[in-house]
């Protein structure tokens, strides 16, 4: 995969009308703080860094981690916060943070899930030109090289079930609205949990406790399509405004248009079931307006460049990780029957990485279930 380094300004932080570039970092004396508060900026971030040490840090598998590191996954990002003694604005910047990758902040996270996710932000970053989304394109272009009809498109699977003799039923229906069924030796889930619950017959009931410890949180993502380039960094979050995240995807090369147009996307997380119902209540016009209004301050020179706003009142849905998730998402990912389970809530964290980690998983487990199919649960 392409991968690009984020060369330049990674990251700006929106405060009190000003803005920051690494925070945590090299520009923490500039930020409109007293001393003391910006002192504790400087600590935060060497203590974050710490997280990094390839033996003593914090990362994956969580096993190799050594036992007061694996301690923090008993205990939520705020007690972990209070134990350090942090100043306040401190304090609401990690959470801040936190949210733009798990959708809320540190009060009900693990304190291990939280740091693992922070202290990326004193590392070297990088991303794919093209997104996520490219993957799937080479994915598919493999398998269709390797098979040519080894790829359904325009099918939306309703029933998935465990049969009497051993095999696997996907129903689903075409594009063209008529239902089909297929029949397999073995299917993989590669959807979240929230629905593969509701989509393979009788595993609801089956798991219902493990489920519902299966919270996510939901995120408006707007596309913001501009006549030209105008970000000032890769990422600008602020908890000051709605629009609390704006990513510039066009800060890569390989995402830049020849013609010189821009892009951003704008996140704005909604925690929650109460979040979730707020989210889909709302106008979306007046979502569209807030955003504008918001980007003529955090993104100078948006009036009049701004050509279109599209709006995903669902994005990514993000799992909400607290204390102890890996024992409730091993529980929530073994196979049921034929059936296996991929997908990063199989692991806790969403990302890119937990993503492929399931996928290698339930690979190995469908080669398991192939060569020594389950009888029907």
């Amino acid at each position: 995969m392409p991968f690009e380094p984020i060369n330049g300004t990674h990251l700006i932080y929106h405060v009190d009308g000003h803005a920051v570039a690494d925070p945590l970092g090299k520009d923490w004396q500039q930020l409109p703080f007293a001393p003391k508060d910006r002192d504790g900026f400087h600590r935060a971030g060497q203590d974050l860094a710490a997280f990094l040490h390839p033996k003593d840090g914090i990362f994956f598998p969580r096993t190799d981690n050594k036992p007061e590191i694996r301690q923090l996954d008993r205990i939520t990002l705020r007690n972990y916060l209070d134990s350090k003694g942090y100043p306040a604005p401190v304090n609401q910047f990690l959470n801040l943070m936190l949210s733009s990758r798990v959708g809320e902040n540190g009060d009900n996270v693990s304190a291990w899930t939280a740091l693992y996710v922070l202290s990326t932000l004193m590392a070297p970053a990088y991303t794919m030109p093209g997104g996520n989304a490219l993957i799937s394109e080479i994915l598919r272009a493999r398998c269709l090289k390797a098979r040519a009809d080894s790829v359904m498109t325009g099918f939306t699977v309703v029933n998935v079930q465990n049969r009497p003799d051993g095999k696997v039923w996907v129903s689903g229906i075409l594009a063209d609205g008529s239902v089909q069924t297929i029949e397999a030796r073995c299917a993989v889930m590669a959807v979240p949990k929230m629905f593969s619950k509701h989509a393979v017959q009788g595993l609801l009931q089956a798991r219902r406790e493990t489920y519902a410890g299966f919270r996510y949180n939901a995120y408006l993502v707007a596309q913001v399509e501009l006549s030209k380039r105008l970000a000032p960094a890769f990422e600008t979050a602020s908890g000051q405004h709605f629009s609390r995240f704006i990513i510039a995807a066009d800060w890569l090369k390989g995402n830049r248009d020849p013609k010189g147009s821009g892009h951003l996307t704008v996140y704005t997380p909604f925690p929650g079931i109460e979040g979730r119902g707020g989210l889909y209540g709302a106008n979306a016009k007046e979502l569209a307006s807030r955003i504008i209004a918001d980007l003529r301050e955090l993104v100078p020179g948006s009036p009049g460049a701004i050509e279109r706003v599209s709006l995903n009142r669902w994005g990514h849905p993000m799992m909400s990780c607290a204390p102890g998730m890996d024992a409730l998402a091993d529980a929530g990912k073994q196979s049921y029957g034929n059936i296996a389970f991929a997908h990063s809530d199989s692991f806790g964290i969403c990302g890119l990485y937990s993503a492929v980690w399931t996928g290698m998983e339930a690979e190995s487990e469908a080669r398991l279930l192939l060569e020594y199919p389950a009888p029907p649960p």
